[in-house]
């Protein structure tokens, strides 16, 4: 049975969202039956790579889904992340330029519980170049990708509906393939467990 902290706050962000989308809910409909509502945030993503300790950052996006608010709380929605460079280091010492992609393979899918939110994603990670410094050339080709889709949830809770929120999760790097020569090492220095992803939300409005 629903605890009565939960319910409370689940009937706080209810009378946040009612009062927001008048336009889009009818009037004294049962709640089981009210459909979806648009929704959309900024995000902002960061990732760390573990093996290699270096922080990448994508840059800023938006993020459209469906949450039924007055059902069982579910989200949907397509993350579209422009890709990402950074530069390969060791130690303090760049060696190459990294362009990284996110190749989403299915919709993002979570759940509304309260305030809490849970996240799951599914996604490849595609390396576009890694550029040695000084030099104009690509060492990994156009296919360099994660040989299994990347498994990630990120977790976080509500402020309230209008606020900045974070998820945050750990997930883990798949082997890659295609990456010609560079394939052995790049499968050395990246793949492996315990990399985190942390999600910004800000600027909520409804209808995306």
């Amino acid at each position: 049975m629903t605890s009565r902290s939960t319910m409370l706050r689940r009937t706080a962000l209810t009378t946040a969202v009612t009062g927001a989308a008048a336009a889009l809910v009818i009037a004294g409909a049962p709640a089981a039956s009210a459909a979806p509502i648009g929704v959309g945030w900024d995000v902002n993503v960061t990732t760390t790579v573990k093996k290699l300790n270096q922080e990448i950052a994508f840059p800023q996006t938006r993020f459209p889904a469906q949450v039924d608010i007055f059902g069982d709380g579910s989200i949907s929605g397509n993350l579209a992340l422009p890709d990402a460079t950074s530069t390969l280091k060791l130690g303090s010492l760049p060696l190459a330029k990294v362009t990284l992609g996110v190749v989403p393979t299915k919709p993002v899918s979570g759940k509304l519980t309260g305030l809490d939110v849970v996240a799951n994603q599914e996604f490849n990670i595609h390396i576009k170049k890694i550029q040695p410094l000084g030099l104009p050339i690509n060492l990994v080709g156009s296919n360099c990708k994660t040989a299994t889709p990347v498994q990630s949830q990120l977790t976080g809770t509500l402020t309230g509906l209008f606020d900045p929120y974070t998820l945050k999760g750990e997930y883990t790097i798949p082997k890659f393939k295609n990456c010609g020569l560079s394939t052995p090492l790049i499968n050395l220095l990246i793949p492996g467990e315990g990399n985190t992803m942390t999600a910004n939300f800000s600027g909520f409005q409804i209808g995306g």
